[in-house]
């Protein structure tokens, strides 16, 4: 089947063209989304119908629930939420919407609100941020780490196609998280509205940079009647440090004069994500990236305050990884030229274990990855026999590494079949 998105029955275009010719494609998106079309995608004889949505851009979205049926080389394919690691939420924390936006149930405040009391003073609404997590069978609501992921997912970012080495800049990744920011919401809040991304740093453009990105600030945090809102910020951490319970962090595409400082929670946070080889070290020399996600405001010196924050670690692709030996799988699967999708974590329970990887060029269905460390726990093993049991009749086949009892070597790999170009979704 061919990656080709048909809009009526003598109008077809390859996902090449529309992704490589942005003016034409808003004005064909724009056409049949005024004429209500909803486009089939060819990519498998399901032919799984799509949406066009728009906010700031017209865009393809696939519709709730149809991300299984693509075909898994299709960038709108979606792995099944039981293998994705997000089974583990209640039901309206990750939501599809009709019109293509997906809704987030978050911890974290995204604004605060002072709220008069009877004796004249007042108080802050909607700026606790809990310091553990409700106990219950499904989570509530997600972390800043989970968000993180949602973002990397809904940008395309955890896949991975041969064809994008070497064109995963920075400025790549900041114009994806862009578009799918523009498609989220929390409380009742557009993440695109409130969320700054650095911009690429070019020495001959600091000054105009840094206006853009004072105004951003001064746009984003400001008072509205009662209401204080804060910025989300997602980027690469260049520095953090941590001393006398006072975090700082710069961050790569910004100067060293502008820090993020944080307080005890925020130092806690930093000291439980494991982060002791990262700190104060400037990580242009490290083999692995950081990214980060914050919520920020301004105190009374305007100096800007992290009030919550969640982690990601990164390649220089920007696929994550959780591991070493989750790192030693990937370079293999790049190696050896693989279309893989990374799957991510979540505040899941232990006994939801999504695969590490997904081989999405193995035929009609993809297959699972496992990786059973050498030391495990009971209830590790126990979630891994489960989750096999599930890919065996899931999946027409899974494939595991076993290195308690196969030692360092990797096993080989299910063969590939030949994958049609689906274009680079990251131009």
């Amino acid at each position: 089947m061919s990656n080709s998105i048909r809009f009526d029955d003598s109008t077809v275009f390859a996902r090449d063209y529309l992704l490589e010719n942005e003016g034409q494609a808003q004005l064909i998106l724009g056409k049949y989304k005024a004429l209500g079309v909803h486009p089939i995608c060819e990519c498998t004889a399901n032919k799984p119908a799509m949406y066009i949505a728009k906010r700031s851009v017209y865009y393809l979205a696939k519709m709730p629930g149809t991300g299984s049926s693509h075909a898994p080389s299709c960038p709108s394919f979606e792995i099944i939420t039981n293998d994705s690691g997000k089974a583990g939420y209640e039901s309206n924390v990750i939501k599809s919407n009709s019109n293509g936006t997906l809704s987030l149930k978050l911890y974290a405040p995204l604004s605060h609100k002072v709220v008069q009391r009877e004796d004249g003073g007042s108080t802050g609404e909607s700026n606790a941020i809990p310091s553990e997590k409700p106990k219950s069978d499904k989570e509530e609501a997600m972390t800043l780490n989970s968000l993180l992921a949602v973002l990397w997912e809904e940008a395309e970012l955890n896949r991975w196609a041969p064809y994008f080495d070497g064109k995963r800049s920075w400025g790549v990744v900041r114009r994806r998280l862009l578009v799918a920011a523009d498609n989220m919401i929390a409380k009742r809040t557009y993440l695109k509205d409130i969320l700054h991304i650095p911009e690429p740093f070019n020495p001959n453009s600091i000054d105009e940079i840094d206006a853009r990105r004072k105004e951003q600030f001064d746009n984003i945090m400001k008072r509205s009647g009662k209401n204080t809102r804060y910025m989300l910020v997602v980027a690469r951490i260049r520095k953090i440090n941590i001393q006398d319970n006072i975090v700082s962090i710069r961050l790569s595409q910004q100067g060293e004069n502008i820090v993020y400082w944080g307080g005890k929670s925020i130092a806690k946070k930093v000291d439980r994500a494991n982060l002791n080889e990262l700190l104060d070290t400037d990580t242009k020399t490290a083999d692995e990236y950081l990214m980060t996600v914050m919520v920020v405001t301004r105190d009374g010196n305007k100096a800007l305050s992290i009030l919550d924050i969640g982690f990601l670690r990164v390649d220089k692709n920007y696929i994550p990884h959780y591991s070493q030996d989750d790192i030693e799988l990937k370079e293999a699967l790049i190696e050896q030229g693989r279309f893989f999708i990374k799957t991510l974590r979540y505040d899941t329970s232990s006994d939801i274990t999504p695969p590490d990887y997904m081989l999405v060029d193995t035929g009609d269905s993809p297959t699972p990855l496992t990786i059973s460390p050498a030391y495990a726990s009971e209830e590790l093993m126990m979630a891994l026999f489960k989750a096999k049991k599930s890919w065996s009749e899931n999946y027409s086949a899974y494939w595991e590494w076993d290195i308690a009892m196969k030692g360092r070597d990797i096993p080989a790999l299910p063969r590939a079949v030949d994958v049609a170009s689906s274009g680079d979704h990251n131009k």
